[in-house]
């Protein structure tokens, strides 16, 4: 089994709405990779609609019976129009679990603009994010409290945050007040970018370097001895790399090997 194989839906099903059907037709324009569409009960250890993509296809996996679900499928079609256009992570020795954040988590201020753009109704997409807003902060200030220094891993997801303070106003002040250094350097870091934006590659290479600066700082000033100068410097000499090209090198076999891993069943 490859994961061409995996049970697909049918795109024509949801076509009928009129930002579905924009975010398709801009994706397929800009890709040679087939793209394809799944029941999120394929991959029952993933709780929300997700995207993965490797050399041959782009795979998106929903709720169809979600009230959300053109806000899902625009969402994660999203995620590969900015790969597609060349959209960048970090390329720096850095902790694993920050490196997924940054093919994500720093793609969300733009991909919220450009849904809205789509024509979707985001009243009805975001009381979804605060829900999630309110789970990623509660994991954040356990850390906080168990490690004084959890800051440094949680500066670029706060950093996000500031580019949609509507929603995330009251959480942003409630680690605030757990908080403050993590809180002001990610600020700072925002009032920086947020003329520049993310709006089209060279906006988002040039806020991402931006962000870099601060973030090696905040390491330089608020981490201790030698551990901290090393993780500001890989932090300032890392560079920034097409996604498309990490996405373009994974094979069908690395696809499988991550989604059975959250409990796609193959049958043998």
């Amino acid at each position: 089994m490859t994961p061409l194989d995996i049970p697909n839906l049918n795109w024509d099903a949801f076509l009928g709405n009129s930002a579905v059907v924009s975010a398709y037709q801009d994706l397929t324009k800009l890709t040679t990779r087939t793209v394809l569409l799944h029941p999120l009960s394929l991959i029952p250890r993933v709780p929300q609609s997700c995207y993965c993509a490797w050399s041959d296809a782009i795979h998106i996996f929903i709720d169809e019976s979600s009230e959300r679900v053109h806000h899902s499928l625009v969402h994660e079609l999203l995620h590969g129009i900015l790969v597609e256009e060349g959209y960048c992570r970090i390329a720096a020795r850095l902790p694993n679990s920050l490196h997924g954040m940054f093919s994500n988590e720093m793609q969300h201020p733009e991909i919220f603009r450009r849904m809205e753009a789509y024509g979707l109704d985001m009243s009805a997409y975001w009381p979804h994010w605060v829900r999630e807003l309110r789970g990623s902060l509660a994991d954040m200030l356990n850390e906080v409290v168990v490690d004084r220094h959890a800051g440094v891993s949680h500066m670029p997801q706060l950093f996000t945050w500031f580019y949609f303070k509507h929603v995330s106003a009251a959480h942003l002040e409630e680690y605030r007040h757990a908080n403050s250094a993590a809180y002001v350097a990610a600020q700072a870091a925002y009032e920086e970018t947020k003329g520049l934006g993310f709006a089209d590659m060279e906006c988002h290479r040039q806020s991402f370097e931006l962000f870099k600066e601060h973030w090696s700082r905040f390491c330089t000033d608020h981490l201790p001895g030698s551990f901290a100068q090393q993780l500001a410097t890989n932090i300032r000499e890392g560079t920034l790399k097409p996604l498309l090209d990490n996405e373009k090198g994974r094979s069908a076999e690395e696809i499988m090997t991550l989604l059975i891993s959250k409990g796609l069943h193959v049958a043998g």
